[in-house]
This record gives C-alpha cells, sequence and structure tokens, in this order.
C-alpha cells in the first residue's frame, strides 16, 4: 500500500448522494493558478496538495501534463529561469509557470525572485511533485467522489480558457486517466458562455459573478452551488 493510502481518513469534505448517505468527496484544483486551492483551503474543502495547486498552466499544458502523466513537468531540459516574470522558473515544454516550487528571496526594492541558483534545489522539488502527481492518481481512486475543478482566465498571456467548444477534450482526459472513477469536472468563469447549462455529461460548468475585490465571496457562490458548503446567507 502506497504510504499516502491512509489520507482518505482525514478528507473532511462531505456531499449528500440522493439516497441522503454522506460520502467522502474530494476537490482538486486543475488551476489555472493557485486561487483554486487557496480558496478550497480557506473553505476547509483541501487538506493536501496536488501538482496544478500552486502553479499557472494553460488549458493545452493542463492537457499534456494529464495525457502524460506528468513527464518532464521538471526536467531541467525545459526548465528556464524568468524572474520575476512567470513566476520565476517557466516549463516551455507545457508551459507551466512554476510559482512556488523553488526557494525566493525579497530584492532592495520589495520584489519577490526566484533564486537563480533555483537548480540546486531540483531534487528536493522533484521528489515533492512526485508525491503530488502518485496522490493526484491514487487518491482520485480511493475517494466516494472527486471534483476536478478549473478556472478560467482572460490574464495570462497563454490561453487558459475552456469552453462548451473543447471541454469535452479534458472530460476525456480525465476519462482515460480514472476511467472507474465517480467524478465530475467543474469549470468556471465569468464568460457569459457559462450562464446556460452545457448538458455536458460528467461536466459542471458555473458562472462565477464578478465581485469586484471579493475573491472569497465569489468562491463562495461556486462552492454554494456544488453543495460543498452552505450559503452564507
Amino acid at each position: 500500500m502506497k504510504r499516502f493510502a491512509l489520507l482518505i481518513i482525514a478528507w473532511n469534505s462531505f456531499s449528500i448522494t440522493q439516497d441522503n448517505t454522506p460520502c467522502n468527496t474530494l476537490c482538486i484544483s486543475l488551476g489555472w493558478n493557485c486561487q483554486v486551492a487557496a480558496n478550497l483551503r480557506d473553505n476547509n474543502l483541501r487538506s493536501y496538495s496536488f501538482p496544478f495547486d500552486w502553479n499557472q498552466t494553460s488549458y493545452e499544458g493542463l492537457c499534456a501534463l494529464i495525457r502524460n502523466h506528468f513527464q518532464d513537468l521538471l526536467n531541467p531540459t525545459y526548465l528556464i529561469y524568468k524572474a520575476p516574470n512567470a513566476a520565476g522558473v517557466f516549463n516551455t515544454k507545457y508551459n507551466v509557470a512554476l510559482s512556488h516550487a523553488f526557494p525566493t528571496y525579497i530584492r532592495d526594492d520589495g520584489i519577490r525572485m526566484v533564486i537563480e541558483q533555483y537548480l540546486d534545489f531540483l531534487p528536493g522539488v522533484t521528489a515533492t511533485y512526485q508525491r503530488r502527481i502518485e496522490r493526484f492518481y491514487d487518491a482520485c481512486n480511493m475517494a466516494d467522489h472527486v471534483y476536478f475543478i478549473r478556472l478560467g482566465s482572460e490574464r495570462w498571456r497563454y490561453d487558459t480558457y475552456i469552453g462548451k467548444h473543447n471541454v469535452t477534450e479534458l472530460r476525456d482526459i480525465l476519462q482515460i486517466a480514472f476511467p472507474h472513477g465517480n467524478w465530475h469536472l467543474v469549470v468556471v468563469h465569468n464568460n457569459p458562455e457559462y450562464q446556460e447549462d452545457w448538458h455536458i455529461p460528467k461536466v459542471v460548468n458555473i458562472h462565477m459573478p464578478t465581485i469586484v475585490g471579493d475573491t472569497h465571496a465569489e468562491w463562495q457562490h461556486v462552492l454554494t452551488i456544488l453543495g460543498l458548503i452552505q450559503s452564507p446567507e
């Protein structure tokens, strides 16, 4: 048994099945950035780290990483130093910014920088991500139900958007990775396209209202719709 098999006893997120039976529900961030994981944590829906929690991923990179079982994510051949842009270290194969993977320091002007000798820390970072990747595949097969949650954005230079026209690509990749799992792909965006139910099997699209300066309230709206938290009202 893998060392993290006991994770299941610690999950504290619950949903209700159609026959009103509580079940363990696992919420996993698929990016595009750390906002998803941070708000799951703030709402007590996240107890462990997964590989997409603390980085920035393009949509194509997300699909390719899962399809390729994360091969070359931390291969130094594809890593470049781009501090302070792209959060310091960038994977050119997948267009992934490794935002919080490597040690940082504060310059005299207050800018946080990844250390230029980041490759010295690559073995430890690789070991950390290997644990998160193994957990991603194994834990999903142990939970009663999984919500894979992906937030879209139009703020990054790389395309992070998932629409009705391409969401089935990611859904089908997840279906191959987790053929026996009870899961849903949740996609979140403030685009008007999201205001109507897409009626796509295993996909839940949620329109996130834009509340300027209050992402906490925005995520409470999303998580309430999923039944993961109670409405604050």
